[in-house]
């Protein structure tokens, strides 16, 4: 008990240190939190972009160098049952831009409360033609989904991105271990009607040829298999931290 008194008390001061330093140098705090969870993302930013960042949990504070620079979007979050003690599970994303690049990257923030552990991972990020496509009901509750901005390199193609391009769409399991790949059959059998539509709609040869590579891939996620090599070296999905607390 007294060690996490003290914790707190470390934390609060760290924060308070923060925002005076943030005064005077005309940068500003922001604190996001997600409900029911002991974590917390400590930025100090100026105009959006990220100076300073900092992942607060029970475990203590920890720096997050990778995400300074960025520019910070927005960010949402879900709730899941991946384990047994009938709690939520969090799954928090976080969307970020990097200004000179002009990419999109996404900080997730996964935990499960029966380990009391969090996973922090950075994503690319981007819109895509699922974006404006109405979502199905997960058939799992420790299932969430990681939509990648880019169109595998099927055939020696490059990749290729963008609001009308069909990207490839990841199940991630979340498990007490963190969250990690899978192939769910039950998502990618719902998936395969549309793809086959737009692989057969398709006029240029090129991007049929990788649609048809896509429609592939998901049939063979939707029986079980995982994806093909190009699927795989698309998937860049990066874990920086993991952090584990006491109850």
């Amino acid at each position: 008990m007294r060690d996490g008194k003290l914790l707190l008390r470390i934390t609060l001061v760290l924060v308070l240190v923060l925002c005076l330093l943030a005064r005077q140098s005309s940068a500003y705090m922001k604190i996001l939190t997600a409900p029911g969870h002991p974590v917390s993302l400590i930025v100090e930013h100026d105009k959006g972009r990220i100076r300073k960042a900092y992942f607060r949990s029970p475990e203590g504070v920890r720096s997050l160098e990778q995400i300074e620079q960025h520019l910070l979007l927005s960010d949402s979050f879900f709730f899941l049952r991946a384990d047994g003690d009938m709690l939520d599970d969090l799954v928090w994303k976080i969307d970020l831009l990097q200004p000179k690049s002009e990419e999109m990257l996404s900080l997730w923030i996964t935990s499960v409360t029966e380990t009391s552990t969090a996973w922090l991972a950075l994503a690319p990020a981007g819109s895509g033609f699922w974006e404006s496509l109405p979502r199905s009901p997960l058939p799992r509750e420790d299932v969430f989904l990681y939509v990648a901005p880019h169109l595998p390199a099927y055939e020696k193609l490059a990749r290729r991105s963008g609001p009308e391009i069909l990207t490839f769409i990841y199940t991630m399991l979340l498990t007490k271990s963190g969250p990690k790949l899978a192939a769910i059959p039950e998502v990618y059998s719902r998936l395969l009607p549309l793809t086959s539509l737009v692989s057969k709609a398709q006029e240029d040869d090129g991007l049929k040829a990788a649609y048809t590579a896509l429609h592939q891939d998901f049939e063979r996620m939707g029986q079980g298999a995982m994806p093909s090599r190009e699927a795989i070296e698309n998937f860049r999905w990066k874990r920086i931290l993991t952090v584990r607390w006491k109850r």
